[in-house]
């Protein structure tokens, strides 16, 4: 009896699952820079590196491994990181391309609202993103970074 019980269950999370609609690119982007903000917040390098592709290459020269050495020194020096970001700008350069700008607020504490980034203690920085889906998840294929002011977010 239990075991019928498991089995319909099972079927019916597995007809559930297969009724969702999937979702539109502009969603799917969302949902993925929001879950890279996840990741970065609870300090997960590595997860965080599986969204910047294969062909990744910086400007600067950095490889991805230094990208990533980078970023844990960064999560290891702060004892929790909070991040406010603002999608300030999004252009389509293909179906399957994007090129997005992000004013982001690092921080040690969290932001409660986006007019007080003036006054909150945190690193603004600007980013300049060029994203790629690859199997319904966009991944970072490359990105520009500079210091932001907090006009940058309205």
């Amino acid at each position: 009896m239990k075991f019928q019980n498991i089995l319909i269950l099972s079927l019916f999370l597995l007809l559930l699952g297969c009724g969702q609609a999937p979702l539109s690119k502009e969603q799917q982007l969302r949902q993925d820079l929001a879950q890279m903000e996840v990741l970065a917040e609870g300090k997960k390098t590595s997860e965080l590196m599986a969204y910047f592709d294969e062909s990744f290459r910086p400007d600067n020269g950095w490889s991805q491994k230094d990208i990533q050495r980078m970023l844990h020194f960064r999560f290891m020096k702060h004892k929790s990181v909070h991040i406010t970001q603002v999608l300030k700008e999004t252009e389509w350069l293909s179906d399957n391309e994007v090129r997005v700008e992000v004013a982001a607020a690092l921080g040690g504490t969290p932001i409660s609202d986006i007019s007080a980034i003036s006054e909150a203690r945190a690193q603004l920085m600007k980013f300049d993103v060029v994203l790629q889906r690859h199997d319904d998840h966009f991944k970072i294929k490359s990105v520009k970074w500079q210091h932001a002011y907090p006009t940058d977010f309205l």
